[in-house]
């Protein structure tokens, strides 16, 4: 019944369709539903058993400002799981009548699929919601449903985006050649929809092809100058570019477009990057206003609380988010949290913790290195990094991921290839907080005491704590009348 809805909805020139992932799990009054994303409308529905193997099913329009209901409906429809494709036929029909002004000749017919395919199709993508992944398998899958119903737009659609999620999560050439196939083929069978530029651009940023994804962008805005995923496109593009001012201009028309907490926690992480840790505090805290107990929100706050501000309250934040939603990012703050406290066992024990969820997860291995070369044991922390680099993405790295091999390799004893790959991200995002900071990490354990100390007076300019200051990598230019003088100069008067 979604897939029918959003289908027969996001069809129309001129109304913005919002997806539900965009909401979060849709409970609460339509007010405040609408609000978190900055709706005007939205359409709700129920469904509920009735007998001799029929469904109903309630469609309801409402308007987000007050919770008015506008228009309502209710329809009866067959229950069995052969009968799914005849409910997406009358649901988008009757939608029609919800909203008569956008009515489009004969957008109400049914998918060119079989019943069989359909199914088969609702399930795996209920699947695929529920787990956030999938699989090669699934792909394949996709693939075959797409041999015998070749009409079928929706399959093309969540294979692309499956392919992309493996490609990101992989970096199997191979994966995102099968997504680009499938996008090209939906492009041949429907060459006026504008989803299939959209993945087009995605798989085309993906690979570091920004020329495609320009192109495909351009071809996206002329098929739907509305789409509300053009500004978050053109910001992620900016930003591969290398372009940050650009990049946060793009998410800040984004987040007056549509302000949900997906683009607001976007946005947050652009001004932590360019070192505005006081404009990234009022976007989260607008965030957390519109969804209170959003993971992603209060693990964002975290990282502004160990890169700008609490320490302590960095660590009560992952804590808490650790009991509820443990993920592998928020194991390695937490870790970070630990170290920059000088308690390397707790730091190498929750570093452990995340190996064993994700094993050879890298900046898992690359952080263990940085613990076992404090504690003395070289062996380790080269063992360590070796398997770090196994696991770095090949091909086109964003700053941030070259920093991370430059660490690598000052532990492999490799200066020179450390210091290049620095000058490159610094050349790349050189108003990147972090990378700048890693940069001066990456100076002063290569013995460049100069850029290690200019890099890490701009890192500071910017925002960082000088708690950074404590990390041993900079042990050795403690005795440096410049580096006493920029930790002091920087040492607020109290903790915020």
């Amino acid at each position: 019944m979604e897939h029918a809805a959003l289908e027969s909805l996001a069809a129309r020139p001129r109304l913005l369709v919002i997806d539900p992932s965009e909401i979060g799990d849709g409970r609460g009054p339509s007010t405040d539903l609408a609000r978190r994303v900055g709706a005007d409308e939205l359409v709700r529905s129920t469904v509920a058993g009735t007998t001799a193997g029929l469904v109903r099913i309630s469609l309801l329009r409402v308007r987000g400002s007050d919770g008015r209901v506008l228009w309502t409906d209710t329809l009866r429809v067959p229950s069995g799981a052969g009968d799914l494709r005849l409910v997406h036929e009358a649901v988008a029909h009757r939608l029609t009548r919800a909203f008569p002004q956008y009515l489009l000749p004969g957008e109400a017919a049914a998918p060119p699929v079989s019943n069989e395919d359909y199914s088969a199709f609702l399930a795996l993508k209920a699947r695929i919601d529920r787990d956030g992944t999938g699989t090669d398998e699934d792909l394949a899958r996709l693939e075959a449903m797409i041999g015998s119903s070749p009409g079928f737009l929706s399959a093309y659609l969540l294979g692309a985006d499956l392919a992309h999620a493996l490609f990101t999560s992989t970096r199997r050439g191979e994966v995102l050649e099968r997504g680009k196939a499938l996008v090209s083929r939906a492009r041949e069978s429907a060459p006026e929809d504008a989803r299939t530029r959209f993945w087009e651009a995605q798989l085309a940023l993906a690979g570091g092809d920004f020329e495609a994804a320009d192109g495909a962008l351009e071809e996206l805005q002329r098929l739907d100058p509305g789409d509300l995923r053009l500004p978050v496109l053109r910001s992620r593009l900016a930003e591969a570019a290398g372009d940050e001012a650009r990049a946060r201009s793009w998410m800040e028309e984004a987040v007056e477009r549509l302000p949900s907490w997906q683009r607001l926690y976007r946005l947050a992480s652009l001004e932590l990057r360019g070192g505005e840790p006081e404009a990234a505090r009022e976007t989260l805290q607008r965030l957390l206003g519109r969804a209170p107990d959003n993971p992603w929100g209060l693990a964002k706050l975290g990282e502004l609380e160990l890169l700008y501000g609490d320490l302590s309250r960095a660590g009560e934040i992952y804590q808490a988010l650790l009991r509820s939603s443990p993920t592998v990012g928020r194991r390695i703050n937490l870790a970070l949290v630990h170290l920059l406290e000088g308690d390397l066992g707790e730091a190498s024990a929750v570093l452990h913790q995340a190996l064993e969820v994700s094993p050879g997860h890298p900046t898992v291995l690359l952080n263990l290195a940085d613990v076992e070369a404090e504690r003395g044991r070289p062996d380790l922390a080269e063992a360590h990094c070796r398997g770090a680099l196994e696991g770095l993405e090949k091909g086109p790295r964003a700053p941030a991921e070259l920093m991370h091999e430059a660490q690598c390799r000052l532990h492999l004893g490799e200066p020179e290839a450390a210091v290049v790959l620095t000058q490159e991200a610094l050349a790349r995002a050189p108003e990147d907080a972090e990378v700048v900071y890693l940069a001066a990490l990456v100076y002063a354990r290569a013995g460049d005491r100069t850029s290690s100390l200019v890099n890490l007076r701009t890192a500071l300019d910017m925002g960082l704590r000088p708690v950074w200051l404590r990390l041993p990598a900079f042990d050795g230019l403690r005795g440096d009348p410049a580096f006493a003088a920029l930790a002091a100069a920087k040492a607020p008067a109290s903790v915020p």
